[in-house]
């Protein structure tokens, strides 16, 4: 990372870029019923963060013992699943969430759809996997994962915070606003 300070620290901040690789991840998986149990926590994955982050602080006013000031910060991170161990192909999993959800090179917390083609003559929903075949309704448990559409994801991949802080002798009042998206 890259610290600064210009105009006698009137302004100064941060810039950090990160990229790291977190394995063992941690989470409920699929269990054999036989056991009794229907999911185990377990070590299953591992997963490549990336980003930056900004800070920039601004003292836009001192006088003797008011000081006004604004700090910013930025954060940008994109994450990929690099392996799942005994990686799941039922596409109940994904839809149901879990660790059954993660899967090879899509991000953590991703979000998937069946191709949801219209609705059968009597109002069921219709879906198709990838080669076109229509299941209706119920009839949709022959899908796997391979038949479902990455729709996104539920983590933001950028979020940040504007604050502003008006100090007088040992009186402070901070006003922070935040946002990701």
């Amino acid at each position: 990372g890259v610290d600064f300070s210009v105009l006698d620290h009137k302004i100064s901040g941060s810039l950090e870029f990160f990229n790291k690789t977190s394995k063992d991840l941690l989470g409920s998986i699929p269990n054999d019923p036989t056991t009794g149990w229907a999911t185990i926590n377990s070590n299953y994955g591992s997963m490549r963060n990336t980003g930056f982050e900004l800070e920039v602080r601004s003292i836009l006013y001192s006088k003797g013992v008011f000081i006004w000031s604004i700090d910013l910060n930025l954060s940008n991170v994109k994450n990929e699943v690099t392996f799942v161990e005994n990686e799941q192909n039922r596409a109940s999993l994904f839809i149901s969430g879990g660790a059954g959800s993660i899967k090879n090179g899509k991000p953590f917390a991703s979000l998937y759809n069946f191709n949801h083609v219209g609705l059968s003559t009597t109002g069921n929903y219709l879906v198709a996997d990838q080669n076109g075949m229509e299941f209706e309704g119920s009839e949709s448990g022959g899908l796997t994962y391979d038949d479902l559409i990455y729709s996104g994801q539920t983590d933001p991949t950028y979020f940040g915070g504007l604050k502003t802080n008006f100090s007088y002798k040992q009186l402070n009042l901070e006003v922070l606003f935040t946002y990701k998206g």
